[in-house]
């Protein structure tokens, strides 16, 4: 059986056909983005980030953007905006670092936004990735209405406290009051005190004066007796 040969120029062209797809399938894409933004319905743009590491690749890629609302999902950048909203903006402000812009943020914007990479030029599987997404909420704002029931709240409980406060002093005035015309006076109780022992002073002092009295008496009597004898 015989051998096919090949000539040398071609075995050349396959090996560099070789090599670029090998080189071409390590293109490896990370893209990073921030799990969770709260915002305020604003006029004002609000962007969502998107970091993304592309190592061995090269050649052209593009950015796409895809948000998950709560009952269906839409493509907003693929790479191209909607331009009839003019909601939508996709930026690439450096090589490694996206951006998507939202303008008249509502709460129905409210979802998951993905951020995708694509290197169009390779063929490998991990030159395409996504982002694990960023869920945006959209935050109801205060009302006047709201605003002022809690301005309300705060003066009625101010209104109860002076209340309260008011209340208390008038019952200690009162309670004063009272014990002033009952002769609870302070310092009753060291009055009473001092008449008690000016009563036992007397009374010990009466005491003592009878019983002198009494010894006085005696000698008078033994005299009278001793004359009686006598007679």
């Amino acid at each position: 059986m015989a051998r096919i040969g090949l000539p040398a120029s071609a075995l050349n062209l396959l090996l560099v056909l070789l090599n670029r797809v090998v080189i071409t399938d390590t293109c490896s894409i990370a893209v990073h983005q921030e799990r969770l933004m709260k915002v305020k319905p604003t006029r004002r743009p609000v962007t969502i980030p998107c970091n993304f590491n592309a190592t061995a690749c090269s050649g052209h890629f593009d950015i796409y953007w895809f948000r998950y609302l709560e009952r269906y999902h839409e493509d907003l950048c693929t790479p191209k905006c909607n331009q009839e909203t003019f909601k939508f903006k996709a930026s690439l402000l450096r090589s490694d670092f996206a951006e998507l812009e939202i303008n008249a943020l509502h709460l129905n914007d409210s979802g998951i936004y993905i951020c995708g990479v694509a290197f169009t030029d390779s063929n490998a599987a991990t030159a395409k990735q996504t982002g694990q997404g960023t869920t945006l909420v959209v935050t109801e704002p205060q009302s006047p209405e709201f605003r002022l029931l809690i301005v309300l709240t705060v003066l009625l409980f101010l209104y109860v406290i002076a209340l309260l406060s008011i209340c208390l002093c008038l019952y200690k005035a009162k309670n004063k009051e009272k014990k002033h015309c009952d002769g609870e006076i302070p310092g009753d109780d060291h009055n009473k005190s001092r008449k008690t022992r000016m009563l036992f002073q007397a009374v010990v002092q009466e005491m003592y004066h009878k019983r002198q009295a009494r010894k006085a008496r005696r000698p008078d009597s033994t005299t009278g007796e001793t004359i009686y004898q006598n007679t």
